[in-house]
């Protein structure tokens, strides 16, 4: 029989092609998708380091404003004011950077688009309230510190 016209056996199916073809893809998505968690998940725990140092170096201050005669809720929102501020620019320099970047990784995305809206407003509102959190427990605990016992802090 001629080799030219006879009968293919053993062909892999469509599935099985595709499969294949898809698998480097597909290790590379899952890959990007575990690096981008962890990097959120420290970004969450650097916001969350940051934020804590800082109101705890305010304890002498806030000790002194208390003693002064400011409110503790007046004191505890300064503190959310100041924390958040810094973080809001944070945010927006990050979001207008990482729009500017975003055309860069459109041909990696399939069926996702570059510039997601629901990515640039989730991630942003989720830092916001671990900044929110992060700022909330160490104020809470400097504002329950009696102010002489502040004022003798270093």
């Amino acid at each position: 029989m001629d080799p030219a016209i006879a009968p293919i056996y053993n062909l892999p199916l469509k599935t099985v092609v595709t499969e294949r073809a898809l698998y480097l893809p597909r290790v590379t998505a899952v890959l990007s998708g575990v690096f981008a968690f962890i990097a959120l998940t420290l970004a969450i725990i650097g916001l969350y380091g940051v934020v804590s140092y800082t109101v705890e170096c305010r304890t002498r201050e806030i000790g002194i404003r208390i003693a002064l005669g400011a409110q503790r809720s007046s004191v505890l929102g300064m503190i959310l004011a100041s924390s958040i501020s810094l973080v809001v620019a944070g945010l927006v320099a990050g979001v207008v950077g990482a729009l500017m970047l975003s055309r860069y990784v459109s041909g990696l995305l399939i069926g996702v688009s570059p510039r997601d809206p629901l990515i640039f407003i989730a991630l942003p509102l989720a830092l916001l309230a671990v900044t929110i959190i992060a700022s909330l427990i160490p104020a809470s605990r400097a504002t329950r510190v009696e102010p002489v016992t502040a004022l003798r802090y270093e």
